[in-house]
């Protein structure tokens, strides 16, 4: 008699369906169980320090050097902060030491200026550190935008530049006289006339 017990046969026994079935449905089971338990995966941007360290240091820039904002029509702003006319700026590509760090003097309460280049300049101050971090959170394609980011300074002048939370009906500025926003809000709008 085949699969006795009491026979020295050596046939494999057959497992029963119904515990395979078993079997498969815990497996699922606990594959659900893990998988509701995980965090969201969310790939963080490269080259991106969220503490944006006071002390980070831009090594494509040679100690004595700076690097700037492209100039404008009159002004630039360097990687310390300083604002200065591009005429101005020392071999070094400084502006001089003498130059107001952190000059806010175009901008306003909601963290948007006048000038692109004290937009930048304000933005470097320690004390925007909170507000640049939100700002940047904000922003859409972030992670496109942020993989060429690694500095602070790189990061203000990305910020600084006008973008489509600058303008309204795509044509015309919220606020002309203050259109460079580094915050995580855009600047308010002025009423205009319609005529």
């Amino acid at each position: 008699r085949r699969g006795d017990p009491n026979q020295g046969d050596s046939a494999p026994m057959a497992v029963p369906r119904r515990l395979v079935r078993m079997a498969v449905l815990f497996f699922i089971a606990m594959v659900i169980l893990v998988t509701q338990h995980l965090p969201p995966f969310e790939p963080t941007p490269p080259h991106v320090d969220p503490q944006w360290s006071e002390a980070l240091v831009d090594a494509s820039v040679a100690p004595g050097s700076c690097k700037t904002t492209e100039p404008g029509s009159q002004l630039v702003c360097d990687n310390d902060g300083r604002v200065c006319e591009a005429r101005v700026r020392l071999m070094s590509g400084c502006c001089p030491a003498s130059q107001q760090e952190y000059n806010c003097t175009t901008c306003r309460e909601d963290s948007c200026c006048g000038h692109y280049e004290n937009c930048v300049a304000c933005c470097m101050s320690p004390r925007h550190n909170d507000m640049l971090l939100s700002a940047m959170e904000t922003l859409p394609h972030k992670h496109l935008l942020m993989s060429g980011i690694k500095t602070k300074f790189d990061a203000c002048r990305a910020k600084c530049r006008t973008s489509s939370q600058s303008v309204q009906h795509e044509n015309k500025y919220r606020d002309p006289a203050a259109k460079y926003c580094f915050g995580p809000r855009p600047a308010a709008l002025v009423p205009t006339d319609l005529k």
